[in-house]
């Protein structure tokens, strides 16, 4: 059986930013059962998700960091050593219906990200993810609003 060619080779470092949320964490799930080592960043202390992977995928294949929003000296001490990074659509869930008050955060830790990596030679890729909860906020009470594949196009 031959090997799958990945732009980044099986056993290699990826950062997982926002790993403990919905997306994060089935990313970090599925990078460590193809055989990538990750670490994961998180806001606060998580430690079930360690507990989690590090007992699903072995003690040296998982580990969580803090990393404090829009803290630029952390960002660029957890992206040492890293061949990869995954924003996993960590951001504002505040829920506020103002749009000043939130795009601007998310693009900036977005831009935050991208310039970073490019000062880590070592980072060869960048993945942008996100979630239709991006684009939709659904209004508690209200009728009418259904989302399907078929409403989605």
């Amino acid at each position: 059986m031959v090997a799958p060619n990945y732009a980044i080779p099986i056993g290699s470092k990826i950062l997982v930013i926002g790993s403990n949320g919905y997306i994060g964490s089935h990313i970090v799930n599925v990078l460590l059962s193809l055989g990538y080592d990750v670490r994961g960043t998180v806001r606060t202390p998580r430690p079930w998700l360690d507990q989690y992977f590090k007992g699903k995928y072995g003690e040296d294949k998982f580990e969580s960091v803090v990393l404090p929003v829009f803290d630029l000296d952390s960002l660029d001490q957890v992206m040492d050593g890293v061949s990869g990074v995954i924003h996993g659509s960590a951001c504002n869930t505040d829920f506020s219906s103002d749009p000043n008050m939130i795009i601007p955060g998310v693009v900036k830790g977005a831009l935050n990200i991208l310039e970073t990596a490019l000062k880590h030679k070592s980072v060869t890729r960048v993945v942008l993810t996100s979630s239709s909860a991006a684009c939709l906020v659904p209004k508690p009470g209200v009728d009418g609003i259904e989302i399907t594949q078929e409403t989605w196009n």
